[in-house]
């Protein structure tokens, strides 16, 4: 028996098909308790993502996109998950790219949530 966290399947997973994947952890919207300020931030985030995320990302808290490359993977996510920069943790989503078995990018310290180290981005 062999026990793996999410992102240990997931770099599993890219190293044996070759393929890219962005993962994203809903945490910081989920742990929000005010209606009006989760309003906000769902707002802010169904105007600057494509539909078909969006909706994936307001009832899960993990979610995986295939992407064709490692860079298109890192620019989509630098474009619409940054470091969380405003310091406001209820509009933060955890954002990781994992490519052939690397974490090629993440806006956040990887330690945090699993103790694994990034590649030289």
């Amino acid at each position: 028996m062999t026990a793996k966290d999410f992102l240990q399947f997931l770099m599993d997973i890219t190293r044996e098909t070759g393929k890219t994947y962005l993962m994203l952890r809903c945490s910081g919207p989920d742990k929000c308790t005010d209606v009006d300020k989760l309003n906000e931030v769902y707002g802010t985030y169904k105007a600057i993502l494509p539909s078909d995320i969006y909706r994936k990302i307001f009832y899960n808290e993990f979610v995986f996109i295939e992407m064709d490359t490692d860079d298109e993977a890192c620019d989509f996510a630098k474009d619409h998950f940054p470091k969380n920069t405003s310091g406001d943790p209820d509009y933060f989503i955890f954002t990781c790219v994992v490519s052939e078995g690397v974490v090629c990018y993440a806006n956040d310290d990887l330690g945090e949530y699993f103790r694994l180290p990034i590649a030289q981005q």
